[in-house]
């Protein structure tokens, strides 16, 4: 699929990856990151994984950032440092790419296009809040913490598999999740057209 195609998309159509794995979580500090990072290090002896962390947030760029394409709407940065950065982590754990979206509503869906060239036949791991509403991945992960109660109920409407977090344990736990994404994630046909 070509860019040019990708954006052209409907809004009330969906592109499917089959070999992304999206996670999305019912707001801050609930284990996105460490999750990611857990799920590349499975991963990565067995195929080479692209993370992709998005931000609506505009964050203040280094000198030293490998700047990919930079637009009013959105900046897209390929991470090659070494930081506490949530996309530097996914790096660290054993990702062979990562990048980082930074993009508003209306950018985002622009940038993720331009990522797509990097994207073919590799797993996928994308930490987002947005991605869902313009790609069917082959699996969604929603995390919350044990004992509070969702509020970002608009994700349940996505089918979601649910994650609950208790300090660094998961339930279902990481090999179980693992179990969901053999079970889910389709190594062809990177993307087809959601019916």
């Amino acid at each position: 699929m070509q860019i040019k195609e990708f954006h052209k998309i409907k809004e009330e159509s969906k592109v499917r990856i089959k070999n992304m794995i999206l996670i999305s979580g019912d707001g801050r500090n609930v284990g996105k990151t460490f999750l990611s990072c857990a799920l590349i290090k499975q991963l990565k002896s067995k195929q080479n994984i692209i993370a992709i962390k998005s931000s609506p947030h505009f964050h203040a760029l280094n000198e030293n950032d490998e700047i990919l394409y930079k637009h009013d709407d959105y900046i897209i940065v390929k991470e090659v440092r070494h930081s506490n950065k949530d996309s530097s982590l996914m790096l660290q754990a054993g990702a062979q790419e990562v990048f980082f979206i930074m993009a508003n509503d209306e950018g985002l869906k622009m940038a993720f296009s331009l990522l797509m060239p990097f994207l073919n036949g590799n797993i996928i791991i994308a930490e987002s809040g947005a991605l869902h509403e313009f790609i069917d991945p082959g699996i969604f992960l929603f995390l919350k913490k044990e004992g509070k109660e969702i509020s970002k109920t608009q994700y349940l409407n996505y089918s979601p598999e649910l994650i609950t977090r208790s300090e660094n344990n998961y339930e279902p736990s990481i090999p179980q999740i693992m179990d969901l994404i053999s079970q889910n994630i389709l190594k062809k046909d990177l993307c087809t057209k959601a019916e």
